[in-house]
């Protein structure tokens, strides 16, 4: 956006024949996703953009996210809390075929220190002002050639020299940025930049809380280029434009509309009293759900709704408490050698942090499919672009 970019302080089986690696450093989880640190209230960032350029047209912002009047933020007020990089659009489960890569940028709305008086995450008192993040974000995607592919994984490489964090590290907040490492900040910015512009967005997606409400709703709705211009993207499973979840219930009930049974059993894991109530059969079915959602090699972006991997990570941990299952051994569960944990993230402990990977005002949250993505990307990374030797 101009969209003010800020780092705030924040496949195919093989390698690609034409490309020769020029870098062999390991690539791990926060080397592929970056969660950017948020700016204590009145620092400075870690990467401006220096050209005032837009990353999201104001027009586009205006129609998706203003219009409908459940959004007050301002577009100025947006600020990048997260990157992502992947080897496709992934649009079908499983593995990426040979074409353009993908860059996604998360954009949220910042606001300064609360109101004194006002709760605020942890246990922290107003004493400690800082900036938090708004329950609204923009999700910007942007392709990668794929003649560029390699040369971009040649520079995450690079990076993660720089970086140096332990390659069996989880996904957490990004270890250089949060310690101030310039140099990191700024080949990162660059990297970005080559890639993210207004003229090659391609889709922008948002999930938002409803201002306007004083219950908990989310909306969920995207935009998306077809020949040449930008329209409404309609949600799979349901075939309409937005769909809205509610919280309710005394044992977390998300009340969607619209919403299907997809994969089958989802419906039951959105109601807490059914699902208590349910026979251990239908619970399992249910928990099989989630797992399902939660797996990149069987769910991807246009076979799932959208409600369903922003409350698939706090619900598997709920849901499998109440059933008394582990949750690693529910059926359909990804597998990695990569660590999976989510740990770092407020996302499997909190009802109300639907986000899949940014900050829920001062906390920082990351989904299980987030994970999975990830740890999918690097696997891949691997095959189609093997370090060099």
């Amino acid at each position: 956006m101009r969209l003010a970019i800020v780092l705030l302080a924040a496949c195919s089986g093989g390698s690609t024949p034409d490309h020769v690696p020029t870098e062999s450093q390991p690539l791990g989880m926060t080397d592929v996703s970056m969660l950017i640190p948020l700016p204590p209230a009145g620092g400075t960032t870690v990467l401006r953009m220096a050209d005032g350029s837009e990353l999201v047209p104001r027009a586009l912002f205006d129609r998706l996210v203003t219009a409908p009047g459940d959004v007050l933020d301002a577009y100025e007020s947006f600020h990048l809390v997260a990157i992502r990089l992947d080897l496709c659009d992934r649009v079908a489960p499983g593995t990426c075929p040979d074409g353009d890569g993908r860059l996604r940028l998360v954009f949220q709305p910042l606001v300064g220190p609360v109101t004194k008086g006002l709760p605020r995450p942890s246990g922290r008192g107003s004493e400690t002002p800082e900036n938090e993040a708004n329950d609204v974000a923009l999700h910007a995607f942007y392709p990668i050639a794929e003649a560029e592919l390699g040369p971009v994984v040649d520079e995450l490489r690079a990076l993660a020299a720089i970086a140096n964090t332990p390659v069996d590290s989880p996904l957490t907040v990004s270890p250089p940025l949060a310690a101030g490492n310039t140099a990191y900040a700024t080949r990162l910015r660059e990297l970005v930049l080559a890639h993210a512009s207004s003229d090659r967005l391609a889709r922008l997606t948002l999930f938002a809380q409803d201002a306007m409400a004083s219950a908990l709703i989310w909306a969920f709705r995207g935009e998306e280029l077809r020949d040449g211009s930008f329209a409404r993207m309609s949600i799979p499973g349901v075939g309409v434009i937005q769909q809205r979840a509610i919280l309710s219930g005394g044992d977390t009930t998300y009340n969607t509309s619209p919403v299907a049974d997809a994969p089958t059993g989802f419906m039951l894991a959105l109601a807490g009293e059914r699902f208590a109530e349910a026979s251990a059969t239908d619970r399992m079915t249910a928990l099989e759900s989630l797992a399902q959602v939660q797996n990149p090699e069987l769910q991807a972006a246009e076979t799932i709704q959208c409600v369903a991997c922003h409350v698939s990570t706090f619900l598997t941990t709920r849901r499998a408490e109440v059933a008394g299952i582990d949750p690693a051994l529910i059926a359909g569960t990804f597998q990695s050698t990569f660590p999976l944990s989510t740990a770092a993230g407020i996302s499997p402990t909190n009802e109300r942090s639907l986000r899949a990977f940014g900050w829920t005002r001062s906390e920082p949250a990351i989904s299980q499919r987030v994970v999975n993505d990830t740890a999918q990307v690097l696997a891949e990374i691997a095959l189609r672009f093997p370090p060099a030797e």
